[in-house]
């Protein structure tokens, strides 16, 4: 077979810049052979992580040599991390997002036989999905945004760590369930990431696994009938509760939760496969302008659709089932545990509360930006060995802690012995959990 000056171009150039060795390029002219034979493109490597599509017909000297270059990836990653289709971005961001831990360790390369499989271009913007890694409470997936004019200036999320705004509006859906009508909505997330340059932003999209396989559509449906029987019962309708006295809005809240708790066995959960294919639909990618204004900024609009194929890595969850609830009405279903996260699942038959988690320094472990459930919490750089658990009402949570001469003369931070003795003393409910912290199931 013989090379144009362009084949030969790329071939040098590839040499060059990734220290082919001569196995390798012997390699490299079999899948030469095999495209133009029209024969598979790629085989999976044995004992390789990656997903993989059998080939389509590729021919031509353009497609051996980049299909060569794809071929050279697969086998060696580690000297492939120049090349600008195969995505490190996981090694790159999983330090500076809120829910740090080893992804890239962990985490597939996405990977297919035409340049649209996870690759796609609307509007100016270019968005490819590169890797992905999914436990059973969560699915990460690393989003390239690639812009043919530059990046505004945007604002920066003001959060710890911090970000700049850009958002993304998408759908999701599964190959092994059907999700509930009322969750078949358009989600508004702010991305986790930063700017490669004045063009390229790369981030990283959380999708609540856990949520997304709850089904309440029964628990909400006996939910609102029950309620509408209690405000009938107390002489209240939707728009006289809101002006009612505070004493007996709280007691309607309270009876409308210890009712609510015998209603738990609507709830259903779907588990979640180890394999499995998500359908994700990106319509906008936006941003928040860095002036005073702050105003809202369209970036690019389309149809950015990728079916990704998904491994569940059960390996590294653990779950501690509590299931308990004190003459207070409140208490804990279970607590989960990832390299990751912390999840409380609370069981309550009282109305509004406050839960405080704290380190086995004493430290409040904050709340996780990119989750929508609100008890779900970031554990980078913790120490979780121990983890007190802490649930109060949320007014004396306010009045007696936030608002205390103790808080504002230690400058607002909840920590240390006497914010620990403050909290005990209002708690409802107080759990307190050891975990092994050298436990090999969460050594990265």
């Amino acid at each position: 077979m013989k090379l144009n000056e362009t084949e030969k171009m790329i071939q040098q150039q590839l040499k060059k810049e990734l220290s082919i060795p001569d196995s390798v390029h012997d390699s490299l002219q079999e899948a030469y052979r095999k495209i133009e034979n029209k024969e598979v493109l790629q085989e999976k490597p044995a004992g390789g992580k990656r997903w993989q599509k059998r080939a389509v017909k590729i021919g031509g000297g353009m497609a051996a040599a980049l299909a060569a270059a794809f071929l050279f990836c697969v086998s060696h990653p580690a000297e492939a991390r120049d090349l600008p289709w195969i995505g490190h971005l996981f090694e790159r961001l999983e330090s500076k997002v809120s829910f740090s831990g080893d992804f890239s360790g962990k985490a597939e390369v996405l990977e297919g036989e035409e340049l649209t499989a996870f690759s796609q271009a609307h509007d100016g913007m270019t968005v490819t999905v590169s890797e992905v890694y999914a436990n059973e409470m969560a699915v990460y997936l690393t989003l390239l945004l690639k812009r043919e004019e530059p990046f505004p200036e945007l604002a920066q999320a003001e959060l710890d760590p911090d970000y700049p705004k850009v958002q993304i509006t998408w759908r999701r859906d599964y190959d092994f369930m059907e999700l509930p009508e009322e969750d078949r909505y358009e989600n508004q997330t702010d991305l986790e990431g930063e700017f490669l340059d004045d063009r390229t932003y790369a981030g990283i999209l959380r999708i609540d696994l856990e949520s997304d396989t709850s089904d309440t559509t029964e628990y909400y449906r006996h939910f609102y009938e029950m309620k509408d029987t209690l405000l009938a019962e107390m002489g209240l309708t939707d728009e006289t509760l809101d002006q009612t006295s505070k004493e007996k809005r709280t007691e309607f809240y309270d009876r409308l939760m210890e009712r609510s708790y015998e209603l738990q066995k609507y709830k259903t959960h779907t588990d979640v496969p180890e394999q499995f294919h998500l359908q994700l639909d990106i319509s906008r990618i936006s941003g928040i302008s860095n002036t005073q204004e702050r105003e809202g900024i369209i970036l690019g609009e389309g149809d950015w659709s990728f079916d990704i194929p998904v491994c569940v890595d059960t390996s590294r969850t653990e779950v501690r089932k509590i299931n308990e609830i004190n003459e207070n009405g409140f208490g804990l279903e279970s607590v989960i545990r990832t390299p990751y996260e912390l999840t409380v699942n609370i069981a309550r038959k009282r109305g509004d509360y406050w839960i405080e988690v704290l380190d086995a320094d004493g430290k409040a472990i904050p709340d996780n930006h990119s989750s929508n459930f609100a008890n779900n919490y970031t554990i980078r750089d913790r120490d979780i060995s121990t983890v007190d658990i802490y649930i109060l009402d949320h007014d004396s949570y306010n009045e007696a802690l936030l608002h205390s001469e103790w808080y504002e003369e230690n400058d607002y931070v909840a920590e240390g012995e006497e914010w620990e003795k403050l909290l005990k003393e209002e708690a409802l409910y107080h759990k307190t959990l050891h975990f092994e912290e050298a436990d090999e199931l969460f050594k990265d």
